[in-house]
């Protein structure tokens, strides 16, 4: 029967103890378990002291997490545990590298089920109320221009799919219409945008960008009326 290696006082646990992990390996700190008796050791005494080390090695040998985020997971304690970068902040320019190393990228539902599996249990926020001042620093952070969304002018077509998205209404198009105000204030009404473009002289792209923007181009405003069906 395959047998594991387990250090009665863990190496994290040793390090924290003595500075190093000099002795860690020597014979009256190691005996040998099984698999399963392995992970059941590591789950209590992540039980008794709540170590996050203990519970990754707990996740890890009862196979419910992979190779990958047992990597993860222990370079996130190695980060935090890291008071060399304890109160550095990065640089914009490092921020916007970050960003874009992950733009674009999304998690698989495999990958999604295990960060759940691992997450599961975790109770450090359960039940913790931000005060006051933390809602006011939040407030802060994403008021007016802070928030990339500040100054934004929606379309009503745009705010209508949101308030349905939102609402968890479905919808279905049934018309749509283009009203272009001129620049005398005359309504026109069409569903042809583009014949109405070439009649007038007018870039279809300028009225395209009018829309979007919610501004005058030329002079001319443009929005639409949709006709929907719950």
């Amino acid at each position: 029967m395959y047998q594991h290696k387990h250090h009665i006082i863990p190496k994290h646990e040793w390090k924290e103890r003595f500075g190093d992990l000099k002795g860690v390996n020597d014979t009256d700190n190691i005996c040998y378990l099984t698999t399963e008796q392995h992970a059941h050791v590591h789950l209590i005494l992540f039980e008794m002291y709540n170590r996050e080390n203990d519970r990754i090695a707990w996740l890890g040998l009862s196979s419910q997490i992979g190779e990958e985020e047992i990597i993860f997971l222990k370079n996130s304690v190695a980060h935090k545990n890291n008071k060399f970068r304890l109160g550095k902040k990065h640089t914009q320019e490092t921020k916007d590298k970050m960003r874009n190393r992950k733009l674009g990228t999304f998690h698989t539902e495999e990958s999604k089920k295990k960060m759940g599996l691992v997450h599961k249990g975790n109770k450090y926020n359960l039940g913790r109320k931000h005060t006051e001042e933390w809602k006011l620093s939040m407030s802060e952070r994403n008021s007016k221009n802070k928030n990339p969304n500040y100054g934004n002018i929606y379309s009503s077509e745009t705010r209508r799919k949101i308030s349905m998205s939102r609402s968890g209404k479905s919808y279905v198009v049934k018309n749509k219409i283009w009203v272009i105000t001129t620049p005398e204030g005359e309504l026109i009404r069409t569903q042809n945008i583009s014949e109405f473009c070439r009649k007038n002289n007018i870039r279809s792209s300028g009225i395209s960008w009018a829309y979007h923007k919610n501004k005058l181009y030329m002079g001319y405003g443009v929005t639409r009326e949709i006709l929907y069906v719950q």
